[in-house]
């Protein structure tokens, strides 16, 4: 695959976001991949992707772009965690988490 390059930056989307997911053959725009999932427009704001030098390499739940996941021969790989405590942050409305 492709080498990440550094600074790498994780942010929340932005509208107008696309990524080549691995194993397609072109881009998608995260928003069409949150519409085909069924995603909340209110999770949308704080959907983590990393970003090298201009380039959206991972999402959440999409996974890594196309030439950005490691192959069986790696010797080196980027692991992403996403804790518990974030995922549920991710997952609830905020309307929800402005009641707590």
């Amino acid at each position: 695959g492709a080498a990440l390059e550094f600074p790498l930056l994780l942010r929340s989307w932005r509208a107008g976001d696309a990524m080549r997911p691995a194993g397609r053959h072109k881009f998608r725009k995260l928003k069409d991949l949150f519409q085909r999932n069924q995603l909340p427009a209110a999770q949308r704001s704080v959907w983590p992707v990393l970003e090298s030098q201009g380039r959206i390499v991972w999402s959440w739940r999409f996974g890594p772009a196309e030439g950005f996941a490691a192959s069986p021969s790696a010797t080196m790989a980027l692991q992403i965690t996403i804790s518990q405590s974030t995922a549920s942050n991710v997952m609830e409305p905020a309307q929800e988490r402005n009641r707590q």
